[in-house]
């Protein structure tokens, strides 16, 4: 047998090992959906009042631990799930990042009418807001929260030179989510804790591995988000906590954040009783 078979025969023999093992995404049940590119995308509304949008970043539910309905509390809150998030379908195709979930959110936005609405992101869901808002298909206020300007992770780099096919397959298997996957996201935002979460798990379950690894965070953060932030008409708040590492990598560029003592990269987790605090003084 001719090398190139040679090779082929082990590409196609690994890939097929990969597809035994990787995890099966679980999608959720959707609540109410919005249309996206022919795919349906899902969303959740809670409480009554003053709308305004909840954007999550690379986990969902996990996130907010509640907060969310301490928001529903004082506003009508919408909280919609970008593609391969949750119960939303996939991209298909397409590459699954910040343009992608930018579109969709725009999407989002226009079908429900509330292009005013100030939008509360977080994290990765940070950099869709302000994507969406370059495009003006929303003018609210952009509340942004542990806002990536500059990303340093060691591990991140380790893994960033594969392929994305690559990234794809290892990242959707267990191994490949404990040893690759969570100590990327833990490193980026400097959690010191590496050991296994299952709960952190669990959440990357219901989320397509595309939408996780497809993103060049060098380029679609390190490289546009400090040109786009200076393109912005929207009014602009940026909140972090003083314990987030993407506040000690970002000061500098930024403008008169917030600064929530105490508290991590996870804000309505670490300190929920301040961030609703400052959050409805800024919606006031």
């Amino acid at each position: 047998m001719s090398k190139p078979l040679i090779v082929l025969a082990a590409f196609i023999g690994v890939t097929f090992l990969f597809e035994l093992i990787k995890i099966r995404r679980i999608v959720l049940p959707k609540d109410k959906t919005y249309r996206f590119r022919e795919r349906q995308m899902n969303y959740s509304v809670l409480g009554k009042g003053k709308a305004i949008i909840l954007l999550h970043g690379s986990m969902l539910s996990r996130v907010w631990a509640g907060f969310d309905k301490k928001l529903a509390e004082y506003y009508r809150v919408y909280l919609p799930e970008l593609p391969g998030f949750g119960a939303s379908d996939d991209g298909g195709n397409e590459l699954h990042n910040t343009k992608l979930f930018a579109d969709a959110l725009c999407a989002f936005v226009k079908q429900k009418k509330i292009e005013h609405t100030p939008i509360i992101a977080f994290s990765l869901g940070t950099v869709v807001a302000v994507n969406a808002a370059i495009q003006n298909c929303t003018d609210g206020k952009l509340i942004l929260i542990g806002t990536p300007v500059v990303v340093e992770s060691q591990k991140l780099k380790q893994v960033s030179w594969l392929p994305i096919w690559l990234r794809r397959l290892l990242c959707s298997t267990t191994i490949g989510r404990d040893k690759i996957l969570v100590p990327v996201l833990r490193d980026i935002i400097g959690v010191a804790d590496r050991k296994r979460d299952e709960a952190l798990l669990n959440e990357l379950r219901v989320t397509d591995t595309k939408s996780l690894v497809d993103i060049d965070v060098y380029r679609e953060v390190g490289l546009s988000m400090p040109k786009l932030l200076k393109q912005l008409n929207n009014e602009v708040y940026f909140i972090y906590g003083a314990k987030d590492k993407l506040y000690q990598t970002s000061k500098h560029l930024i403008k008169n954040p917030i600064v929530i003592e105490n508290a991590d990269h996870n804000i309505f987790k670490s300190q929920p009783d301040k961030s609703l605090e400052v959050l409805r003084n800024i919606l006031q």
